[in-house]
């Protein structure tokens, strides 16, 4: 009971601080992925269905407090959590370069992930999500990753 009791806080947490450092805190509009990086520790230190229902629940949330093209997030971010975790046991992670190169692959992917989501179903063209600050999330949520899975590492255990 209190493992779930932990669970719900640290979703509530994580949404939260993705919502208030990409609105209030984002110098030149340029900020970690918060959701994501969570979903990719959950899914790596969980497995696969545990990486998959984080994002699915994750990134559920984003699409019903955003306002732009419903289900883009949950979909990416299932996809993304669910990769992720097939990797659970099969790489060292504990090395801060690994959960870096990590993290920024699956960054790209879940960017690519949009994109694709967007040429197919959004009237909005998938080109304008291609910026300085797309192109350099990746590079940022490389950059903190290994303090992030520090702390989750904390948290969780």
């Amino acid at each position: 009971m209190i493992k779930i009791i932990i669970y719900a806080i640290t979703f509530f947490v994580v949404v939260s601080m993705h919502l208030i450092i990409n609105t209030y805190l984002a110098p030149f509009g340029i900020a970690p992925n918060i959701v994501l990086l969570a979903v990719i520790f959950l899914a790596v230190s969980k497995g696969p269905r545990a990486g998959m229902w984080a994002g699915f629940l994750l990134g559920l949330s984003l699409d019903v407090l955003l306002s732009d093209m419903f289900g883009s997030r949950t979909t990416a971010l299932t996809i993304i959590g669910y990769s992720a975790g097939l990797l659970r046991g099969e790489w060292d992670d504990s090395s801060g370069l690994n959960q870096a190169v990590l993290v920024f692959l699956c960054s790209f992917a879940y960017l690519t992930l949009l994109i694709i989501e967007y040429a197919i179903f959004s009237t909005i063209q998938a080109s304008l999500l291609l910026n300085h600050i797309s192109l350099l999330q990746p590079v940022l949520n490389a950059l903190i990753s290994p303090a992030i899975f520090w702390l989750c590492k904390k948290i969780i255990d």
